[in-house]
């Protein structure tokens, strides 16, 4: 959905208007540019929100695309704060200080800072606990939400196995394991790989190092495509059981499948 200069310009006049009467300033240059990617990032919202909606804004004026996409923002940022309220009842960041930090210190100020009206394209916080898939291409609430998303399934699936057997993977992996900056999940799924790779049940869920060696030997001797089809057999009857057939979760841990091959290759 373009549009043209000349029917953005009273909609970024509007905000500057907004903006002097709010009492943060007087908007310069700088304020008018990032007023300029606020109007952008509402309009995308309303592109983003289905193909109906897209084949109706063909005809939408830009100042009622943009009025469309502001009050999407707003209600998405209601649903991610109500959704982030709802995790945090069960959240388990079973001792470790990254998690922990990231979701009860580091995502909680972003529903006070964010700005939907004058800055939404903005992240506002920065998440020092990584996901297993790089989210730089979203901004703003956009950001937040699918972090939440992810981070909900995660959570899902570990609370899906005893918090024991979360904490010994951890243990195995690192010996200060509240100090672990990696994605814990990924932590996990290292585990229930190699348990998956020696044929070890993963009720007996610590590691010997001749376990180590025989995963290490079978992933060199068998290569990654069959290693990881021996993985999923056992990593998707434990997704099937949280999510269902109906989920995107597998996807979501391949690249801790692919680094943990790497690393046993290596």
């Amino acid at each position: 959905m373009d549009y043209d200069i000349l029917e953005l310009a009273p909609i970024v006049a509007q905000l500057v208007e907004k903006y002097n009467a709010s009492g943060k300033g007087s908007a310069g240059k700088g304020e008018t540019e990032q007023f300029m990617g606020a109007i952008a990032f509402c309009i995308d919202e309303v592109m983003k929100n289905g193909a109906a909606v897209e084949i109706a804004a063909e005809n939408m004026s830009a100042a009622q695309s943009y009025v469309d996409g502001l009050k999407m923002v707003v209600s998405k940022l209601k649903e991610t704060a109500a959704a982030y309220n709802a995790e945090m009842a069960n959240f388990n960041h079973y001792g470790n200080k990254n998690l922990c930090n990231t979701f009860t210190k580091e995502i909680r100020p972003f529903f006070e800072k964010y700005d939907p009206v004058f800055n939404p394209q903005c992240n506002v916080v920065n998440l020092g606990y990584p996901l297993l898939v790089d989210l730089s291409d979203y901004k703003g609430v956009d950001r937040i939400a699918e972090y939440l998303r992810l981070l909900s399934m995660e959570q899902t699936f570990l609370r899906s196995m005893p918090a024991t057997y979360v904490e010994t993977a951890a243990a195995a992996y690192s010996d200060k394991p509240e100090d672990i900056k990696e994605n814990l999940l990924g932590v996990v799924i290292r585990d229930i790989s190699i348990h998956a790779l020696c044929a070890k049940p993963i009720n007996k869920p610590e590691l010997t190092d001749a376990d180590l060696r025989k995963s290490k030997l079978l992933a060199k001797q068998d290569g990654p495509k069959k290693c990881t089809d021996s993985i999923l057999m056992v990593l998707n009857l434990l997704i099937k059981r949280c999510f269902g057939d109906e989920t995107d979760f597998v996807a979501y841990v391949t690249p801790a499948i692919e680094s943990t091959l790497k690393e046993l290759m290596a």
